[in-house]
């Protein structure tokens, strides 16, 4: 989103909902890359790439897709809110929009490289 947004959060006790505020570019900038110790070998390094769903939990709804029942709208202060109104032609199927996967396409040419890079790199230590 170009405008900050709210995620709702589950109703609480009190029948209050907890509101979290997000600024543009909070999703991209909770991506991460980890190094697997558990699925690592001496032969096979593997990584972890996700979004830290703790820190921005809507990275689901848009990788994935999702079930909109209540009117969106934008208020007079720039900010993204949710109506208690529901849509008037009832639910909407909102597509995902898939980041995780183009990503990893996009940059999978560059990772190889770097991996025959280090190979090569490392093949120099061991021939002398």
């Amino acid at each position: 989103s170009d405008a900050p947004h709210f995620f709702y959060g589950k109703a609480s006790k009190d029948g209050t909902r907890t509101i979290y505020p997000f600024q543009p570019g909070d999703l991209k900038r909770s991506v991460y890359q980890v190094f697997s110790k558990d699925n690592s070998t001496q032969s096979k390094a593997t990584y972890h790439i996700a979004w830290n769903h703790q820190v921005v939990p809507y990275g689901f709804m848009v990788e994935f897709g999702h079930i909109q029942t209540r009117k969106a709208y934008i208020g007079s202060d720039g900010l993204w809110y949710t109506s208690k109104a529901l849509l008037d032609n009832g639910p909407k199927v909102v597509g995902p929009t898939p980041f995780l996967r183009p990503s990893f396409d996009a940059k999978l040419g560059e990772a190889r490289q770097a991996a025959a890079d280090r190979w090569t790199e490392d093949m120099k230590k061991v021939i002398g």
